[in-house]
């Protein structure tokens, strides 16, 4: 985003989860306009569907009642939309509701089973000569169970969540999570206590500031009628549960005359963050636990060569891991302050003046960046196919530079007629 207008671009691949391996396809539609009348467009990452229903529809649908109604923010917009996300009956009511935390269930017992499974075989492999007891296995299914509860019962309650819709939850899903559990546990033998802990476990899921990794967020981006600069919100949104919207606290980035241009890449960031930074995330975080295992090996290594008893070795130990720590954080925040003036300021400053194309070609390239470095890795190229990107100004609305279609238009001149009629 800059002054002048804001670009969106998305790649087209979709992964689709089944029950025998993942399949991926490069046709899904993941950028839209928000509204036909107003310059504002929603883009969607994550899961392609919503509560069992293709982002595409449940967007078009939204497209189709919000008409000609205008907000004076972006921010109403998307305050709007998440209305529509949480409140709708129609789309998701009761059974939907109840169809979304079987699904979130079954996946949360399906990772705790694998785990399981993982520490028997280690188990195995430490000691082939010695199949693991009834006892052990009870013993190692505990523990994986109040591990995996323990994560997530130290989080704080979701956006606009709280403990008497936790309450609501847990009285209103117990019999569907009791089903999950059945399904996915099966013979595996379970306390009375360890069914309490799994079912909090799943409760705590669906209120609690945790999600996902592939939970589906939402991205709307450009001009309110009283805004003079674009500005864009986010959220992870993971469903409507007992009548609630479970969803983060927006994010909110907006272009103000200190602030001319902003850089926000979603679903994938890495590679956006390598070209952004000229650094990889991942490596600086292996920088700095290499950099801290460092400090104390040389701590040992200084100890051992002085002739200290062992109170005065535990206490000088203390000390240095104070001070490493220190040194560390210093570290990382200088390193970080280099980052943003040697290489995220620069490009800001270049994007704070690109005219309109100019924008979209950077949007597109970014995406372009991260498509390629999947492609000539070993992992799964989960970015890919056609880009569409639009950008969306305050004069000219949203205008597509590129969009893929299924079908050519002049052999359907009734869908245009039929779009620009209504």
């Amino acid at each position: 985003m800059n002054k002048q207008a804001v670009a969106l671009a998305a790649d087209s691949a979709v992964t689709v989860v089944g029950s025998r391996g993942n399949k991926i396809y490069n046709a899904a539609n993941k950028l839209f306009a928000l509204s036909k009348w107003e310059p504002v467009g929603v883009m969607v990452y994550g899961g392609a569907e919503y509560m069992g229903i293709p982002w595409e529809t449940v967007l078009k649908i939204y497209r189709e009642q919000l008409a000609k109604t205008s907000f004076p923010h972006v921010e109403d917009y998307f305050n709007d939309l998440m209305k529509f996300l949480g409140e709708n009956d129609e789309l998701f009511g009761d059974d939907a509701q109840t169809a979304n935390v079987l699904q979130l269930a079954m996946r949360i017992f399906n990772n705790m089973k694998g785990e399981i499974r993982a520490r028997i075989d280690a188990l195995i492999r430490a000691d082939p000569s010695k199949k693991p007891g009834a006892p052990e296995i009870t013993a190692l299914v505990k523990d994986v169970i109040a591990e995996n509860h323990s994560k997530v019962a130290k989080k704080e309650l979701g956006f606009e969540m709280d403990e008497v819709h936790e309450t609501s939850v847990r009285e209103r899903y117990k019999d569907t999570i009791d089903e999950a559990r059945t399904t996915v546990f099966e013979e595996l033998p379970l306390e009375d206590s360890d069914e309490e802990l799994l079912r909090d476990a799943v409760v705590f899921s669906l209120t609690r500031n945790t999600f996902m990794p592939d939970a589906p967020g939402v991205v709307v981006a450009g001009f309110g009628n009283r805004d003079h600069f674009p500005a864009l919100c986010s959220a992870i949104v993971h469903g409507r549960v007992a009548g609630k919207l479970k969803r983060e606290e927006t994010d909110l980035y907006e272009i103000e005359n200190e602030n001319a241009s902003i850089v926000v890449p979603f679903a994938q960031i890495d590679a956006v963050q390598l070209f952004v930074e000229g650094i990889d995330p991942s490596h600086i975080r292996f920088a700095m636990k290499l950099m801290a295992k460092k400090l104390d090996g040389f701590m040992h290594d200084i100890l051992d060569a002085l002739e200290m008893n062992d109170s005065d070795k535990a206490k000088s130990a203390g000390e240095w891991d104070k001070l490493a720590r220190k040194c560390v954080e210093d570290f990382s925040e200088e390193a970080r302050q280099a980052r943003i003036r040697n290489y995220v300021l620069p490009l800001l400053d270049v994007i704070a003046v690109l005219p309109k194309d100019e924008l979209a070609a950077v949007a597109e390239a970014l995406v372009n960046i991260t498509s390629l470095r999947r492609k000539v890795s070993m992992d799964a190229e989960t970015v890919g196919g056609p880009i569409d990107v639009a950008v969306i100004s305050k004069g000219d609305g949203l205008v597509w530079i590129h969009r893929k279609h299924y079908f050519r238009s002049e052999l359907n001149p009734q869908f245009l007629e039929r779009y620009f009629a209504t």
